[in-house]
C-alpha cells in the first residue's frame, strides 16, 4: 500500500495558519460546518524508542575553557574570540556586553580551566556579608559599588553565607 502523503487544502478566512491534524492510520475527518477553508492537513509521525539517560553533571553550569593567561582561582573570566579566557574588568565597557563566568580553579596559560556560568559556589576562605556581589577590575569580586573610573556596574552574585555564593550575573549599569 503507498504512504499516505499530507493533504493541502487552501489558507482559512479567518487563521491562514490553522491545521487540520489526521493520524496516518485514519480518513481525513469532516471539516467543520463554520469553516470554509483550512491551511493543510497533516499526517502524524510515529514516536520512536526513548534513548539511554545520559551521566549526570556538575551543580550549576559548569564546563571547561583554555586559559588565555594565568589565571587564579574565584576569579571572573570573559572569552576572547579564539575561545580561551582572561580576566573581566569593570573598567573596560566591552566586557560588559561579554559572557562573565567564574574560574572554580587557577590555571596556567593555555591550560584548562572549569567555569561556571551560574550556580552555587563555597569557598572556606571567603567572609562575604549580605551586600551584593559586584565584578571589579582584573576578575577580582567586590561588595563595594563600582564608581567612576569604573565603566560599568554589574551584580553578579548575592552570597548564602560568609563562604558561599550563588552566582548569577545581572544586566550591567553604565556608570558615567
Amino acid at each position: 500500500m503507498p504512504e499516505r502523503q499530507p493533504i493541502v487544502i487552501p489558507p482559512d478566512f479567518g487563521n491562514p495558519s490553522q491545521s487540520i491534524v489526521v493520524p496516518s492510520d485514519s480518513p481525513p475527518p469532516p471539516l467543520p460546518a463554520d469553516i470554509s477553508r483550512v491551511s493543510r492537513l497533516v499526517a502524524i509521525g510515529v514516536t520512536g524508542p526513548i534513548g539511554p539517560t545520559g551521566p549526570m553533571g556538575p551543580p550549576g553550569t559548569s564546563f571547561e575553557v583554555i586559559a588565555g593567561q594565568t589565571l587564579s582561582g574565584h576569579r571572573v573570566v570573559r572569552p576572547q574570540s579564539d575561545g580561551s579566557v582572561v580576566y573581566a574588568s569593570n573598567d573596560d565597557l566591552a566586557d560588559a556586553g561579554r559572557p562573565l563566568w567564574l574560574t572554580l580553579g587557577a590555571a596556567l596559560i593555555d591550560e584548562s580551566v572549569t567555569v561556571i556560568s551560574h550556580g552555587l559556589v563555597i569557598e572556606p576562605s571567603w567572609s562575604w556579608t549580605d551586600d551584593p556581589i559586584y565584578l571589579d577590575v582584573d576578575g577580582l569580586l567586590t561588595q563595594t559599588p563600582p564608581t567612576a573610573p569604573a565603566a560599568f556596574l554589574i551584580q553578579l552574585a548575592a552570597s548564602d553565607s560568609p563562604t558561599s555564593l550563588f552566582y548569577e550575573p545581572r544586566t550591567p549599569i553604565a556608570v558615567n
